[in-house]
């Protein structure tokens, strides 16, 4: 178990964490469980909408769980779309069995065209954070280059939109100068 990589919900009853050659996995990757400490009972929580396990992986970041622990954000090594880069940024929907890809254009739009890293999910499950290295086709905070992007984009799952997020005034001049972030209920980014 990968002790440096745990989440925790905000209930305090499921632990998100990650191991390789876990409970029967097989893969030789880093794979994402959830434990219910109420009940014990552990799930899988990196595979595909149809239960595909991934076959090179996947990792978490603290804030990798929202409150109630049914919805789960992980980067995964594995294209599990057609179109899709290695590395991107996807939720977990753990009641209803379904994985969703974050790193991307609108509703059904483009991938990113580069790594994505370090997601958050807000308590409600509703906003994701990520890092993306680059501007990798996801939009300019001003519109027009990355001058004062952040590196930082926010997804808001109900409205299917993915926003650069500025960088802050005291950040530097250097492109991507944000490694880390979280997120609100309400999208508030920190």
């Amino acid at each position: 178990v990968d002790d440096d990589s745990v989440s925790i919900s905000g209930n305090g009853r499921y632990v998100a964490f990650e191991a390789r050659n876990f409970d029967g996995d097989t893969t030789g990757y880093d794979q994402v469980y959830v434990k219910d400490m109420d009940t014990g009972a552990l799930k899988k929580a990196s595979v595909d909408s149809d239960g595909a396990v991934a076959a090179r992986g996947c990792t978490l970041r603290p804030h990798a769980l929202s409150d109630d622990g049914r919805h789960l954000v992980m980067i995964c090594e594995a294209a599990w779309q057609a179109g899709v880069t290695s590395n991107q940024i996807y939720v977990r929907d753990l009641v209803l069995n379904t994985t969703q890809l974050i790193s991307r254009v609108g509703a059904n739009g483009a991938a990113s065209s580069a790594f994505a890293y370090r997601p958050a999910i807000s308590p409600n499950g509703r906003y994701v954070t990520f890092q993306n290295a680059g501007y990798a086709g996801l939009g300019y905070y001003n519109g027009v280059n990355s001058t004062g992007n952040s590196g930082i984009y926010l997804r808001d799952r109900h409205t299917s939109t993915t926003q650069p997020l500025p960088k802050p005034a005291l950040s530097g001049t250097a492109y991507d100068n944000c490694y880390a972030s979280d997120v609100s209920n309400i999208g508030t980014v920190l």
